[in-house]
């Protein structure tokens, strides 16, 4: 993108912002969303016209330090859910349920298994009325 660009020149200026401690409210859920990737470096690569490919590394690392923080999060939930015993004993890997792609297994199946993790097991075939 070419230096005279209005989004360019808006995102360098937000970025000033937050370097000088005045971000907006937008400038502070990004410093917020930075910190918790743990890329705050990012801020500073976009003020000081780094390399795409810098920023774009920088914020792909960041990305997997929040997926993998995600994922934890939800783990313990799982682990600490009072509301189903049977949940946690369901999950057999740490990636997405197999199930769903499987093509081989039922939708009867599918259904079976997420009316299982969510608790839900005695409303099969019932409809809300």
């Amino acid at each position: 993108m070419g230096e005279d660009r209005w989004p360019k020149i808006c995102l360098r200026e937000e970025m000033r912002g937050i370097l000088n401690r005045q971000p907006s409210k937008w400038g502070e859920k990004i410093k917020m969303l930075v910190k918790e990737m743990e890329c705050e470096r990012v801020i500073e690569l976009i003020y000081n016209n780094a390399e795409i490919e810098v920023i774009e590394e920088e914020i792909k690392n960041g990305l997997e330090v929040y997926k993998k923080m995600m994922e934890k999060k939800v783990e313990e939930k799982i682990n600490n859910s009072t509301y189903s015993n049977l949940y946690k004993k369901l999950v057999l890997t740490n990636e997405t349920e197999n199930y769903w792609c499987d093509k081989e297994v039922k939708n009867t199946d599918k259904e079976i298994w997420a009316r299982a993790r969510s608790g839900n097991l005695t409303r099969a075939g019932k409809k809300k009325v």
